[in-house]
């Protein structure tokens, strides 16, 4: 895919960000009484914890963010990668610290249910550990992971390569660091929850009124969040 392409669809996916999780995706929903009490790791600490760029790959300038939030703050770091020679191969990265709130990809990880399709799929799989997602859209080609560690920090790492450069960059994640931030030493990562939105089936709509059960689409449009906050630091 020619770089204009690549530009032209990132912005599609923003539109369907937009059209399909709306606000959710930045609710402001408090997670647990433990939100008004707990303070967001500065993206400064976050940004440590991004993988270098392994060889064959360029990282570009980490980005960091701080979002304040109800009587609270939630915070976030990403990454992009090029792969040397085939700038159109990319791989973003991203550490995001909820402080128990429901923001960010924390907001739709509890949407997401176990999926598969001739238009691609999305499965529950562990990460060192760690209760993830894994999904991958047709499409687009891409690959995507979404790491929860202990019910309050999100890594997401996103690719058009292909499945063994997603888990590269996942692998290299220091996901017991990112924990014990938190404070103390980090639980026992089985003792992390499991997604609430795991199936073991294709799930199916509701007829009650005003309620459904959350679309694969969720997935695609969170992959978009990143994909669209790469797209603005490259034009800034």
């Amino acid at each position: 895919m020619s770089k204009r392409r690549r530009v032209e669809a990132t912005i599609l996916i923003g539109m369907l960000l937009v059209s399909v999780v709306g606000l959710s995706a930045m609710s402001t929903a408090i997670a647990s009484d433990e939100a008004t009490a707990t303070e967001a790791v500065h993206f400064s600490t976050l940004i440590e914890f991004l993988p270098n760029a392994p060889s064959g790959w360029d990282g570009e300038e980490p980005s960091g963010m701080m979002y304040t939030i109800q009587d609270g703050t939630w915070s976030m770091a990403t990454e992009s990668y090029t792969k040397s020679g085939a700038e159109d191969t990319t791989v973003e990265v991203g550490v995001m610290d909820s402080a128990f709130y429901q923001v960010g990809w924390l907001a739709a990880w509890q949407g997401f249910y176990a999926y598969e399709s001739t238009e691609g799929y999305a499965k529950t799989v562990t990460v060192d550990g760690y209760p993830a997602w894994e999904a991958y859209t047709k499409d687009s080609g891409e690959y995507t992971l979404f790491v929860g560690i202990n019910d309050r920090f999100m890594a997401f790492i996103n690719t058009n390569s292909d499945k063994d450069t997603l888990y590269y960059f996942a692998n290299a994640i220091d996901y017991n660091g990112i924990a014990a931030l938190g404070g103390g030493a980090a639980p026992p990562p089985a003792e992390t929850a499991e997604p609430t939105g795991a199936a073991t089936k294709a799930p199916t709509t509701s007829t009650e009124e005003g309620s459904e059960t959350p679309g694969f689409e969720t997935v695609f449009a969170v992959v978009g969040l990143l994909a669209v906050m790469a797209l603005l630091r490259r034009r800034g």
